[in-house]
């Protein structure tokens, strides 16, 4: 069953074949689409473009989800420049939130020996009696 047919080449997809990690390869000489062309083969290394008789590396290689760019480690989602900008990045996030932590918690600590204070005060009054303490 195909479910594409080019109008300008007549070029054919079946639905198997793009949920097959179906991969458009054009030549990186004169952009002619390679897939249609004579012994064009998935599998291999190269392509000979029969436009232009230019040689194509058709290894699959990933591309950076950031920039776009193509990368040669297919299990790669970053390009290297694209991977340090992001672990700068986290290094700088996780040097706020540690400041954010350190407020927090210095701000908890003294809230927390206020409150023994006030505590402390209160149950000096309240273990007497009613009888008053006289403080110095």
């Amino acid at each position: 069953m195909v479910s594409w047919i080019c109008k300008e080449c007549g070029y054919q997809l079946s639905a198997d074949e793009f949920e097959d990690d179906y991969v458009f390869w054009f030549c990186d000489n004169c952009d002619a689409y390679l897939n249609n062309q004579e012994n064009f083969d998935r599998g291999a290394d190269r392509h000979i473009c029969r436009n232009c008789g230019y040689e194509n590396d058709t290894t699959f290689k990933g591309i950076c989800s950031d920039c776009g760019k193509v990368i040669a480690d297919q299990e790669a989602t970053l390009c290297p420049e694209c991977k340090q900008r992001r672990e700068q990045k986290a290094k700088e996030w996780l040097a706020k939130a540690g400041k954010v932590v350190g407020v927090v918690t210095a701000v908890a600590g003294a809230a927390a020996y206020l409150a023994s204070q006030i505590s402390s005060d209160d149950s000096t009054e309240d273990d007497t009696d009613g009888v008053s303490l006289k403080k110095d």
